[in-house]
């Protein structure tokens, strides 16, 4: 797997990665032969233009089994554009989900910050993400915005749907819905199509001024074509029940989405129902009472409906409900009249049943595709109960069981209950018998009814019922936009190896509490010391996530916090600078052993300050970075962000920042992406960073300070590109810390020249930090190769003898020489003369194989050191300009300083050298070498005064300071760009 994960992350990085665990090609294959090569170090991977990539992967085992793959680079595909059909409502979902309730937590808050304050974030987009890419795991929570729109556990359970009967009506009921869901409106038009050709006035008239609604036939129809419509809503979100019951009317909404009545006949029996009803003589009465059913078998009333153990409902004349609420009252029971047109579920409904049993004997009834509990018995209805127009006289006449209905979904197992109807009645009735179920109403009245339907899904998704999330966002045209990661709980189940540090005393160091750095050591001689530590993946996990094409990399803000450190050990609070000389390479396996070394005070009275690592079992140092510490000289840190963002500065799309980052080599992890937004102005850009999870021993976290300059290539270009390799800071100027602990920065960064200047301060806006001067370069795949040597990080010319077989080229083609000889004078007079006979013979229209030998005596130190021709020096640095605007056309050579003959040129047959060198009739070629150290040594002569041309910029300071510190140089002229004198 671990194989599969590297093949495919370098497929997709144009990277060849390093065969892993391999010194030296194996002697049992003959490498001569064939095409295939080892790969000792990552190499580019170049597109083809025929074909994909493709690897093969082979993994062998301890015990025997092999697994052997291969791997072909997947098709890039353009993702569709989408269009928006209909506009969202205020309300957006954000679901989220993780395995505890502690990572549900950390992925809110990581939601929360990356959302906040980015005026640019779609909330459908947002919205669409993280329904359509991320699993749905059992602690869940769906935000609105900063708001918490439902959370919970998933749990077992089946869920059932609660259709309200009459007396819910309200005015305007579900036309906000018709309004903002399609489907809603397609259900609720084909029910109103079908009641509106037995009804006196169209059914959405009614409903939207509401002036008859409360009459029986209208308010049942309006019911009807509400409850449908949201079944409808709701069943293409994905949202099926398992169970029905319907309180009265509700129950044939109830039949009628089970597939006992289709919609014709449904409607028939509504329409009916509700004109027999209303046609009835007026004078009934309910009243609702708070007492169990054995309580009011005495009152001389019909039992119209058992709401709950101790909820019922009576129904009867006008005249005997008065009577019985006075009596009520004398006993002290609570009571309701109700505002009703009849007495319904009593005898009095009786006059109308013959003809209503007419109209049902012209029905159709059908089986049952859902279980529905029936109002008659409180139980579910045995197949064919429901089928018999009978039961449906009864239905009208007899009490709805509704107690005993929830009774028995309880038994059934049911925990989740949605409510479809205009408000929560049934949900409020029924949690009397099943309080620790969820109740979920699907409007609640006197609220957005799009809003209060998302909410209502939301609710039931967080308790475990699937929801088909892109039907919910249908038509909004969401797309798919990055996210922060999921928040991971790391938990070790492997013993960690001990890398603390012990006691330190017993063997004369001194614990730094630093998080990178474990000792300090006081140096025995003058006042500086020595910090150490040992850097791996194992122990700082969070170092893993900071990859350069394909390595991880310590990060130059580890190097900075590190110095800091050991500034803070000998009370100098200022990092004056601090230069990079070889990027710290972490190895696949192993881990970096470091040393931060604080020195006396030089002349100037700063510190000179190296950092050096090796690897673990290595016998070679490597010096990373040096620099100077200095005591802090700001009594205040000259700059606040409290103002924020500033004033006309406009804000940047970071959509895909870290994709181009990642695009151009850096492999950032989510701790290392921090940029949450930014903006920018004609001075510099601004943005907002944070670390996921901050760590103490710090005085500011690596990852948070990387964070911090990303957004630096707003400013240099394209993020971390250049055609040659990304870039990374590697001169640091002028860093210094006000603060620590902070987890949230404010950075505004500002070009000064050729550096840029980085101001930090907290989400207050307090000063946190500041880098005035701050200069990158560009680094290659093959400086992370490997870990670097100490002397990896300085490069020479060495000449060197070329095979004599390469002169022996029979077929080669002798090329026609026409010989410049350089000769002697002044360098003015020899390059003028130069210079015109070059241009005089390129201007010439001579044939394609004729080529041009620049001759030059003792110009080049080959075959051994020796005193420099200068004059001819100067020749071959002009002709070099030539040579790369016409390559191929002339030849540098120079021959012994003691041969007064004319050159031997066949010798240069078959060479393909733009340079070379004629030592005793043998070729020489210039190659680069990696420096030794004797050639690193710089050796000044004399002590006159150092002109240093463009000394006033960043990199002239660095060598001036250099040249007086390490050289004793005492009198500098530096010169700025423009030729002025500097102060």
């Amino acid at each position: 797997v671990a194989g599969v994960i590297k093949m495919v992350m370098a497929m997709r990085h144009g990277l060849m990665p390093a065969t892993l665990h391999v010194d030296e090609p194996s002697p049992q294959v003959d490498w001569s032969t064939g095409a295939v090569e080892l790969l000792t170090e990552a190499r580019p991977w170049p597109e083809a233009d025929d074909r994909p990539r493709r690897a093969a992967i082979s993994s062998f085992g301890l015990s025997g089994t092999n697994a052997h793959l291969i791997l072909e680079q997947a098709p890039e595909s353009e993702p569709a554009a989408v269009v928006a059909t209909r506009q969202a409502p205020g309300l957006v979902p954000w679901v989220v989900s993780a395995k505890t309730e502690t990572a549900l937590q950390a992925q809110v808050e990581r939601l929360l910050a990356f959302t906040t304050g980015q005026t640019q974030v779609n909330p459908v987009d947002v919205g669409w993400s993280l329904a359509t890419t991320r699993a749905a795991l059992e602690h869940r929570a769906v935000l609105a915005g900063d708001a918490t729109l439902a959370s919970g556990v998933v749990a077992e359970g089946r869920t059932a749907f609660l259709f309200t009967g009459q007396g819910s009506q309200r005015a305007g009921m579900g036309l906000e819905l018709y309004e903002a869901f399609p489907v809603f409106a397609e259900a609720f038009d084909a029910v109103c199509a079908r009641l509106d050709v037995r009804l006196e006035r169209p059914l959405r008239e009614v409903l939207t001024d509401g002036a008859d609604l409360d009459r029986t036939m209208w308010a049942q129809a309006g019911l009807f074509a509400l409850e449908v419509a949201l079944f409808r809503l709701v069943q293409s979100w994905g949202v099926v029940p398992d169970v029905l019951l319907g309180h009265s009317l509700g129950e044939i909404s109830a039949a009628h989405v089970a597939g006992i009545l289709d919609l014709d006949d449904a409607c028939v029996l509504v329409a009916e129902r509700g004109r027999l009803m209303q046609a009835l003589p007026a004078g009934g009465g309910m009243l609702a009472v708070q007492a169990t059913e054995a309580d009011v078998t005495d009152s001389g009333l019909d039992i119209a409906a058992v709401n709950g153990p101790t909820s019922v409902v009576l129904s009867g004349s006008v005249e005997a409900i008065e009577g019985y609420a006075a009596e009520c009252a004398e006993q002290g029971r609570r009571f309701t009249v109700l505002s009703v047109s009849h007495a319904f579920h009593s005898a009095l409904m009786e006059p109308m049943l013959e003809e209503f049993g007419r109209v049902l004997s012209g029905l159709t009834f059908s089986p049952a595709g859902i279980p529905v509990v029936s109002n008659l018995t409180g139980a579910v209805a045995e197949p064919g109960l429901m089928q018999e127009p009978e039961y449906w006289l009864r239905q009208v006449r007899q009490a709805v069981r509704f107690a005993d209905g929830v009774t028995a979904l309880e038994a059934m197992g049911v925990t989740r209950y949605l409510e479809l109807g205009p408000d929560g009645v049934l949900s409020g009735m029924a949690q009397e018998a099943a309080d620790d179920a969820v109740f979920v109403p699907v409007l609640r009245k006197e609220r957005d009814e799009a809003e209060a339907v998302l909410a209502a899904i939301s609710r039931l998704w967080a308790a475990g019922v699937d929801v088909d999330w892109p039907g919910v966002f249908a038509g909004w045209g969401g797309q798919v936009v990055d996210l922060p990661r999921y928040a991971f709980e790391r938990e070790r189940f492997w013993p960690r190896p001990n890398h603390g540090s012990g006691d330190l005393r017993a063997v004369g160091q001194a614990g730094s509490g630093h998080a990178l750095l474990g000792s300090v050591v006081p140096l025995a001689e003058g006042d500086g010391a020595l910090l150490t530590g040992r850097l791996s993946v194992e122990a700082l996990p969070w170092l893993a996530d900071h990859v350069v094409l394909g390595r991880v990399v310590v990060p130059g803000t580890a190097l900075v916090e590190m110095a800091l450190r050991a500034g803070q050990e000998v009370g100098c609070g200022l990092l004056r600078e601090l230069v990079l000389q070889a990027p710290l390479v972490l190895p696949d396996s192993a881990g970096v052993q470091v040393q931060v070394r604080v020195e006396d005070p030089d002349v100037s009275g700063d510190r000179p300050v190296q950092i050096y690592g090796r690897a673990d079992g290595a016998g070679e140092w490597t010096l990373h970075a040096t620099g100077f510490l200095a005591a802090s000289d700001a009594d205040v840190p000259g700059f606040d962000l409290e103002v924020w963002p500033p004033v006309d500065a406009v804000q940047v799309d970071t959509d895909g920042f870290y994709d181009t980052l990642a695009d151009a080599g850096f492999g950032y992890g989510p701790v290392f992406q921090g940029v949450q937004t930014a903006w920018r102005d004609e001075t510099g850009v601004y943005a907002e960073v944070t670390v996921p999870d901050a760590v103490d021993g710090f005085g500011i976290h690596p990852a948070l300070l990387d964070a911090a300059l990303h957004p630096s290539g707003l400013i240099l270009g394209e993020p971390g590109t250049e055609a040659s390799g990304p870039r990374l800071p590697f001169a640091w100027s002028g860093v210094e810390l006000f603060a620590v602990g902070a987890t949230t920065l404010r950075v505004a960064i500002r070009p000064v020249g050729e550096s840029l200047t980085i101001e930090v301060a907290d989400g207050t806006g307090a000063p946190v930090a500041i880098i005035r001067a701050l200069m990158s370069r560009v680094v290659s795949a093959e400086q992370l190769s490997t870990v670097q040597r100490a002397d990896d990080a300085l490069f020479a010319v060495e000449w060197v003898a070329l095979p004599s077989n390469i002169t022996d080229g029979e077929a080669a083609e002798a090329p026609e020489w026409t010989v410049l000889e350089a000769g002697d004078g002044p360098v003015e007079q020899v390059l003028g003369e130069v210079l015109h006979r070059v241009q005089e013979w390129l201007g010439e229209d001579g044939p394609d194989h004729t080529r041009l030998a620049v001759v030059t005596r003792g110009a080049m130190p080959a075959g051994g050191p020796g005193a420099v021709n200068a004059v001819g020096a100067a020749v071959w640095g002009l002709v070099r300009s030539a040579q790369s605007e016409h390559p191929d056309r002339i030849v540098l050579v120079d021959t012994d300083p003691a041969w007064d003959k004319e050159p031997d040129l066949s010798l240069l047959t078959g060479v393909d050298e733009p340079q070379v060198a004629i030592r005793d009739g043998a070729l020489f070629a210039p190659r680069l070498v990696r420096a030794t150290g004797a050639e690193r040594e710089v050796s000044l002569v004399g002590d006159g005064t150092v002109l240093i041309t463009g000394g006033t910029g960043t990199l002239g300071g660095l060598l001036a300071r250099h040249l007086v510190t390490e050289h004793g140089v005492r009198n500098l002229l530096l010169l700025s760009r423009k030729g002025q004198e500097a102060p």
